[in-house]
């Protein structure tokens, strides 16, 4: 029922109300043994999941049960039109099913929001869920930690909502369709940018290692020769104790054009070692200690420590020999970002890397930059790699595979120019890159400012001429109580409820009065869909505990997959 105005000022027309006041329906998805992978079959009535809210389509999904079982659950059909809205992980996502969508139910991780357009434009409803003061509004702390979840069935009723006249709300969306497309046009021109920007390094790195940015200098013959670094390399070779295998010109027939006086050689010619972490550390695990570099730490050819793991080791434990030093080159080895590399620039706290992570130490430290850039290249040491990769849904990167990726190699002298040339150019496109960025990050507190004057009635102008929330709202009430007795004298004739043999009352009960009433245990679902808890199952699952705590209701041992319960016998 609407609210009268109480020191709260509102445009003129305007109401306060509820989300059960919009609302013909609103259901929280079925008991979770209601719908076990168990029921579901090749073909029959869908199954919205999460992911159809949060990707806004009907499309996604492979789970779907029979007839018999839709029929069963039918009170969690979804009808054209309605909303769907996702409840836990990733949260607040809502989705409107088209009206030609496969007929089908909702899953326990949804909520069906069921609106009356003759209260509220279905469009203006949306934006809601888009405004982020409202969606704070339907979240709550989850278990007294920072994790969020939706509010229950009960409490998500009773969320406030500023209701404009149905006229104004259709204005309303019309301003804010014309305001934020201007927006995600806007969006897009930046996006397209930064890809842009991200194909003119690539280029950049191209030309590097085809020597291009370094052509005029060879000609002046400022560079040494390729083969007098190799023959530096292998008396450091001697001095630590390597045995280097002698170089080994490669065929390039295959491989991208470098000049006639650099040579194609493997990796492992320029190496001390590479290694990657040991595949026991997880039980070291700890708050504090030393860093544990996992394949989410690398990011955008850098390492990130922000949300860094922790391992305390015992004295002897192996794998120390995965020490990160500055000078070092990382790179993730498993999983979909297979080849990304990171450079450690400067000593950072102890750290080891774990098994999903190659740890690679160059004989000279005035290689690791060169090689740094050399493996971002997707022509070059990057593309090199990926040819090597192997694994069907989890792409794997052996140490020896490597070890074998032909490196591009010049003196130290052009590696050193390469370098500077590359940063050069790189700076620009940063300081490119950070001013997109935060123009899109302007982005959406401007959403957010339009979505704000339209919520609290400053985007359009109030028409005197409209019909007023309040006698809306009264309208549709009376409405509803007609409908709703005539539902009521209808359901009158239907057959009663049972639980096994023993008739139920009409009316929906407490927990207590419903097992007092059964001689025999009672799943927990027929019990749930008993009580007065019956469209809200978050609901029935705390009152189920209270009682359960202070000993008035048992729980049994289950019998199958099913739960059962009886009352406590009295003291």
């Amino acid at each position: 029922m609407i609210k009268e105005k109480k020191n709260t000022e509102l445009p003129k027309g305007w109401g306060n109300c509820n989300i059960e006041d919009i609302s013909i329906s609103l259901r929280r998805g079925p008991f979770g043994s209601a719908i076990k992978k168990a029921f579901f079959v090749k073909e029959g009535y869908k199954v919205y999941e999460q992911r159809n809210a949060i990707y806004k389509s009907e499309k996604i999904g492979n789970y779907f049960i029979s007839e018999n079982k839709f029929n069963e659950l039918i009170d969690f059909e979804v009808l054209p039109l309605d909303f769907i809205l996702s409840c836990s992980g990733t949260i607040g996502k809502l989705y409107q099913v088209p009206e030609k969508a496969p007929k089908g139910i909702i899953n326990q991780a949804l909520m069906r929001i069921r609106i009356d357009n003759q209260v509220m434009n279905y469009d203006f409803f949306s934006y809601l869920f888009d405004y982020s003061k409202f969606i704070d509004a339907i979240l709550i702390e989850s278990r007294g930690v920072a994790i969020k979840n939706i509010v229950g069935i009960k409490d998500f009723k009773n969320v406030e909502i500023k209701l404009p006249p149905l006229n104004e709300q259709n204005r309303i969306v019309l301003k804010l369709e014309e305001l934020l497309s201007e927006l995600e046009k806007g969006k897009e021109q930046l996006l397209t940018s930064l890809e842009q920007l991200k194909v003119y390094r690539q280029s950049i790195l191209k030309h590097a290692f085809e020597g291009k940015l370094t052509e005029s200098n060879r000609k002046k013959k400022q560079f040494g020769y390729t083969k007098e670094l190799i023959k530096q390399l292998r008396e450091q070779g001697k001095e630590l104790k390597i045995k280097l295998k002698y170089p080994k010109i490669m065929d390039d027939e295959e491989l991208p054009s470098i000049p006639k006086e650099w040579l194609w050689i493997r990796n492992e010619e320029l190496l001390k070692y590479v290694t990657s972490g040991s595949r026991d550390w997880k039980q070291y695990y700890s708050h504090s200690g030393s860093i544990f570099i996992r394949t989410q730490d690398i990011k955008t050819n850098n390492l990130s420590l922000e949300n860094a793991a922790f391992v305390k080791l015992p004295t002897k434990a192996e794998g120390k020999r995965s020490l990160v030093e500055s000078n070092d080159i990382l790179m993730t080895i498993t999983g979909a970002n297979v080849g990304k590399v990171a450079l450690i620039e400067k000593a950072i706290p102890e750290a080891y890397v774990s098994q999903s992570v190659a740890l690679m130490k160059y004989l000279d430290r005035r290689l690791t930059k060169y090689m740094w850039y050399y493996f971002q290249s997707r022509t070059f040491g990057q593309g090199l790699i990926s040819n090597l990769v192997y694994g069907v849904g989890r792409p794997v990167l052996s140490l020896e595979n490597m070890k074998e990726v032909p490196v591009a190699l010049c003196s130290f002298e052009e590696q050193e120019t390469i370098v500077n040339e590359i940063e050069n150019r790189f700076s620009v496109c940063d300081k490119m890159e950070a001013e997109i960025l935060q123009s899109l990050n302007q982005l959406e507190p401007l959403k957010q400012g339009l979505l704000e004057k339209a919520f609290i009635g400053k985007l359009v102008e109030q028409d005197p001429t409209d019909e007023p929330a309040s006698v809306l709202l009264e309208r549709i009430k009376k409405e509803r109580e007609a409908y709703f007795k005539a539902e009521k004298e209808r359901k009158k004739t239907e057959k009663p409820f049972y639980i096994k043999t023993r008739k139920m009352a009409e009316e929906l009960k407490r927990l207590i009065e419903i097992l007092k009433e059964s001689k025999e245990p009672v799943s927990a679902k027929i019990l749930w869909q008993s009580s007065l808890h019956k469209d809200d199952i978050d609901d029935f699952y705390a009152a189920l505990k209270k009682h359960i705590e202070a000993g008035e209701i048992i729980e049994l041992p289950r019998k199958g997959k099913e739960s059962f319960l009886k009352l406590a016998k009295a003291k």
